[in-house]
């Protein structure tokens, strides 16, 4: 990964700005033939910095006022992966809750089941948006699909993306990767009860195969096994293939 030092302080008046590390403090090395900004690196809404740099300041970093002056690190794609087992990890430790109230029961563990599939959605999202504002390539990849190719728009597409269907993973994790998805079945159907449990307050559709009014633990360890196995695949036809972020 490239450095980019500034001789003196980083200082984001407005907009948000992304790069693979902000660092402050650091030391210009003796004879370092990079890039060096002189003086302060003031980041306005029209500045656009590389995302997939280093920027390392002598002096601060300063975010000025409230929710303009947003700086923003983007975390290396093993962090990403670190977080979404933390989270579900911490989804089958709610799980093993004992409620005297089945009712309440019941509604934790469909909060911990619907919970399960958004961290799916969640660490698809990041772990894209990581490798590709932390390679220069993949960020170059990534603006040829669309209009725009400054970071913000890239952040913002990526975001609004879904990862619900195999066509829309095909469109994002194929594309970028090269890699073929993984069996997707037990994962939609997965989703499909989540769909319930958020747009039907988990109550019965009469028209398809639907969510049980009663879940019980064994249903949220066994979405939490779903959505493991099929990331856990997936990451390992990245590493191994030749779309790998390595």
């Amino acid at each position: 990964m490239d450095k980019i030092y500034v001789r003196g302080s980083i200082v984001s008046e407005s907009g948000r700005h992304y790069a693979a590390e902000f660092a402050a403090g650091g030391s210009i090395p003796d004879g370092y033939c990079g890039d060096v900004i002189g003086g302060d690196l003031v980041l306005t809404a029209n500045n656009s910095i590389k995302p997939y740099f280093e920027y390392i300041a002598t002096g601060d970093i300063i975010a000025a006022g409230v929710g303009d002056g947003d700086i923003y690190v983007v975390a290396p794609p093993d962090d990403v992966i670190n977080q979404f087992e933390r989270d579900l990890d911490d989804i089958l430790m709610m799980a093993e809750e004992t409620l005297e109230d089945k009712k309440k029961q019941n509604l934790l563990y469909k909060m911990c089941y619907l919970n399960a599939v958004s961290a799916y959605e969640y660490f698809m999202g990041s772990y894209l948006m990581s490798v590709v504002l932390r390679n220069k390539d993949f960020f170059e990849k990534y603006c040829s699909r669309l209009s725009k190719s400054d970071t913000f728009s890239v952040v913002k597409h990526i975001e609004c993306s879904h990862y619900t269907t195999e066509k829309d993973l095909s469109a994002s994790y194929s594309r970028m990767f090269g890699v073929e998805l993984p069996e997707f079945t037990s994962v939609r159907e997965c989703i499909e009860i989540r769909n319930e449990l958020s747009h039907r307050n988990g109550h019965c559709s009469y028209s398809k195969n639907s969510a049980p009014e009663t879940f019980m633990k064994n249903d949220v360890e066994f979405v939490v096994s779903t959505v493991r196995s099929f990331v856990f695949e997936l990451m390992e036809r990245i590493r191994s293939g030749e779309g790998s972020e390595k």
